[in-house]
């Protein structure tokens, strides 16, 4: 079987119809509550924790159905379902092996047969299809997004804050909007930098770091760890000398690239080695 859909329209399309709408439906039920609270008289406090409560289970109930029809569809569009798996890992768009949320999906058995079946395409003769657009080597640096994220919840409580108060909605939109703004003067600013991470045919190479040659890197990925409320993304390796785990969470750098970065250049090193 072969697909027709990259790897990268693949977790495009998993933003759009599996994060989006879970993002959407806690949003909606947050703000909703929080209405409902402001004209019936109820302290705002139980209205937003009502939400956020009512809001995270609607979305962790869905959160099943829609991962499991995306990755019906991914897996069987897909050409390299190898790329995808490790990249759809990645971003959440399906459970790690092993993991809870693998072992207690809420899906039907018809679809559970349906991503079983499809599971049959890791068995078959691999290819790798290169990457040309990416040159010998990449070099990435540090962008911090703090300020993204504060700018979007910022704009995000403007919208909610917005249905109750037209003026103070708008301010909260117009301050998230500028901290955006100033973030990209930040980023301009400082183009310069040390190299955060350096990754090639030859190999990897971090910020103050040797370069560890393809032959010497093992195990390279990238993974999430929950510590309390927060979410930390790491990209680790072990090589000759021991092993790295550089934090990902605040460098600015888009994680699925990297993943493709990652196999493109391990994989494109493997092939020379064959010719």
């Amino acid at each position: 079987m072969s697909g027709t859909i990259t790897v990268e329209q693949a977790l495009k399309k998993g933003l759009w119809h599996v994060k989006v709408p879970l993002v959407l439906i806690f949003g909606g039920f947050l703000a909703a509550c929080t209405i409902v609270a402001y004209f019936t008289g109820i302290e705002l406090y139980y209205g937003t924790l009502t939400g956020f409560v009512l809001g995270g289970l609607a979305a962790f109930l869905l959160s099943s159905y829609l991962t499991a029809r995306w990755r019906i569809w991914a897996f069987t569009n897909v050409d390299d379902v190898h790329e995808l798996r490790q990249a759809a890992i990645t971003e959440q768009l399906m459970p790690a092996d092993g993991s809870w949320f693998g072992k207690n999906e809420l899906i039907s058995v018809t679809i559970k047969a349906q991503l079983l079946e499809l599971g049959s395409r890791f068995s078959e003769p691999y290819a790798f299809n290169d990457d040309y657009t990416l040159p010998d080597e990449v070099v990435l640096y540090k962008y911090p997004y703090t300020l993204i994220i504060i700018g979007g919840i910022t704009i995000l409580f403007g919208c909610v804050t917005f249905m109750i108060s037209a003026a103070a909605g708008s301010a909260l939109i117009l301050t998230g909007a500028g901290i955006l703004m100033l973030n990209q003067k930040f980023v301009k600013a400082t183009p310069g930098k040390n190299p955060f991470i350096t990754i090639g045919n030859k190999g990897i190479k971090i910020e103050q770091g040797e370069l560890q040659g393809w032959k010497d890197v093992r195990n390279e990925r990238i993974v999430w760890e929950r510590t309390g409320k927060n979410r930390y993304y790491y990209l680790i390796f072990d090589h000759h000398g021991g092993s790295e785990r550089i934090n990902l969470t605040n460098a600015g750098i888009k994680t699925s690239y990297l993943n493709h970065l990652l196999y493109v250049y391990r994989h494109r090193n493997m092939q020379h080695k064959t010719h």
